[in-house]
């Protein structure tokens, strides 16, 4: 308020403002600023305020020197400059803004009613279809869509055949023999859960839920690439921590099942090192348990546990499955699990956890074919105040990284 003169660099705001424009002609002080879209359609250069180039300094330089031996109606000036912000760029102002845009909003919500209307249509005639078919139709359909594409794509051979190979939990997958075992649990999944897959639909609560959920679906009945492509997949390494669904605060107790998910959650430990109170990571791989326990031991407040399954396809003594309410006593706010397909059953284990605290949850769900809906039913009869999103973040080939949420 007290100065004759105030130059402003903008912030990265290619098409706003910073309030400090306003607030310099709002006390009667000149304003030198650089340009952006919005000051350039509300403020004349020269008129109501200065607008430099901040890669000519020479010109800033020349223009002050000019203002301060009076060679602009400096009075003319400010006056034009304070009239415009009193009249419209007030604090004022902005909350009228504000209140308009989303009254606008809300006149459009036809819109998006539509657009909701328009995944529920397609996800209702889907679930007809499935009822309409008998299972051996089914197997049927997606077997013969399996074989043409195997024959006459290479690519898509090999892929399949990675993706099926690589995960047993989905079933049996030998085509020499033709034994087809993963198609046949995923259209047994189909047919005989569909009030299950149609609640859990009903349950989502956003739009591009329904849509991640109803474009799997539409994988698993077409084997086809395309409904997994840009359309529902998320980009980027935010798997698990995704800034749309996830609100992060600070003292977070942090429980991470299968740490071996590297990338995910080593880039939470490395840019958000202070929003934690304490982190207890879990990890059964010796070969990550051995990288793992060097990178941890760079941060505080974590407790590193190796994790025991008991199936035959991760190589450890067989032990009881985990139980996160006998391990941990503190409050626990976020638990992220990944363990190859004892998501449902290291979640039962953290019942007193869920029912008591309400942690959010970060679960996958692509490593057996009834996940898809079981453990939302899991976590729903913990705690019906869950609201659950879906979220994708895997390829184009086979439906893995899906992500459901429980906030």
């Amino acid at each position: 308020q007290d100065s004759k003169i105030v130059i402003n660099v903008m912030p990265l705001f290619s098409e706003g403002s910073h309030e400090r424009v306003f607030t310099t002609m709002g006390v009667g002080s000149i304003c030198f600023t650089d340009r952006s879209k919005y000051l350039d359609e509300n403020f004349e250069d020269e008129k109501d305020l200065f607008f430099y180039n901040v890669t000519n300094l020479d010109e800033l330089s020349n223009k002050i020197k000019k203002v301060l031996e009076n060679n602009y109606d400096i009075q003319e000036i400010i006056k034009n400059g304070y009239e415009k912000v009193r009249k419209n760029h007030t604090w004022k102002n902005r909350a009228e803004d504000i209140i308009n845009y989303v009254s606008n909003i809300q006149s459009k919500s036809n819109s998006f009613i539509e657009i909701n209307k328009r995944i529920d249509y397609k996800f209702n005639l889907f679930m007809q279809n499935v009822e309409r078919l008998s299972l051996e139709k089914i197997k049927y359909k997606l077997k013969s869509k399996v074989r043409y594409y195997m024959g006459e794509f290479q690519d898509y051979r090999e892929a399949i055949n990675n993706a099926f190979e690589s995960n047993k939990l989905l079933g049996t997958w030998d085509i020499v023999n033709d034994d087809f075992g993963v198609i046949d649990n995923r259209a047994n999944v189909l047919k005989n859960n569909m009030d299950e897959i149609i609640w859990l639909y009903g349950q989502l609560a956003d739009v591009k839920s329904k849509k991640v959920l109803y474009n799997i679906l539409m994988n698993w009945e077409t084997m086809e690439f395309k409904y997994l492509q840009d359309n529902i997949k998320c980009c980027g390494d935010e798997k698990y921590f995704d800034e749309e669904v996830i609100n992060l605060k600070q003292d977070e107790v942090l429980v991470v099942l299968g740490a071996n998910t590297r990338n995910d959650i080593m880039n939470y430990l490395m840019t958000s090192i202070y929003k934690h109170k304490k982190i207890y990571c879990y990890e059964s791989n010796e070969e990550n348990i051995e990288k793992l326990t060097t990178l941890l031991a760079y941060i505080d407040n974590t407790v590193f546990h190796k994790l025991s399954l008991s199936n035959e396809y991760i190589n450890f003594e067989k032990t009881k499955i985990l139980s996160l309410d006998d391990d941990i006593d503190d409050d626990v706010s976020f638990i992220i699990c990944d363990t190859k397909g004892f998501e449902y059953d290291i979640l039962l284990r953290a019942k007193r956890h869920i029912q008591e605290k309400h942690p959010k949850i970060a679960v996958s769900i692509q490593y057996r074919h009834e996940d898809l809906y079981r453990i939302a039913k899991l976590i729903y009869s913990l705690d019906e105040n869950y609201k659950f999103y879906m979220r994708y973040y895997g390829e184009n080939v086979f439906p893995d990284k899906i992500v459901l949420y429980a906030i």
